[in-house]
């Protein structure tokens, strides 16, 4: 994913950004230096790698926004369900080593291979589903609650 187009919107009072097909908004109040009319922007850009923006105000202040500020803010559906298998795969990495059973037998219950394990444990694969990860904290005893629009999970592992 990469930033395509970068408009600051001063009727909206927010940046707007083109990201493939999707446009994401985020209002100048939502960022730590927020543009106002005593402070106005006087230089804004996308920078080279496409992840982030940099605006520079008349204050002569520089702030940068990663792409993930804008998902985050508009609750891109993508974005939330990578962030929640990140979290569940680090929580999944305390689960086993809490666990009294060998990443082996894990892998053996779980009718893998102990290599397919070990990817499901990566937080920074994002190839694995959260069904997947779900049938990982059953297999070790543990309970999973995922609630609110807010993508808050609980991990409880069983005594």
């Amino acid at each position: 994913m990469k930033i395509k187009t970068l408009e600051a919107n001063y009727r909206k009072k927010c940046f707007v950004i083109n990201v493939g097909k999707k446009e994401y908004s985020l209002p100048f109040v939502q960022v730590d230096t927020p543009p106002s009319t005593n402070n106005k922007i006087i230089d804004f850009y996308i920078q080279e790698d496409g992840k982030a923006i940099v605006y520079t105000l008349e204050s002569g202040n520089e702030e940068g926004l990663h792409l993930d500020y804008f998902l985050d803010y508009n609750k891109d559906p993508d974005y939330l369900l990578e962030m929640l298998t990140y979290n569940l795969s680090i929580a999944a990495q305390e689960a086993v080593k809490k666990s009294k059973l060998s990443k082996r037998e894990i892998a053996r219950k779980l009718n893998t291979s102990p290599t397919a394990l070990l990817r499901l444990l990566d937080q920074k694969n994002y190839t694995k589903t959260v069904n997947q990860m779900i049938k990982l904290f059953l297999t070790l005893n543990c309970f999973v609650e995922i609630k609110g629009s807010d993508v808050e999970y609980k991990v409880k592992i069983a005594a």
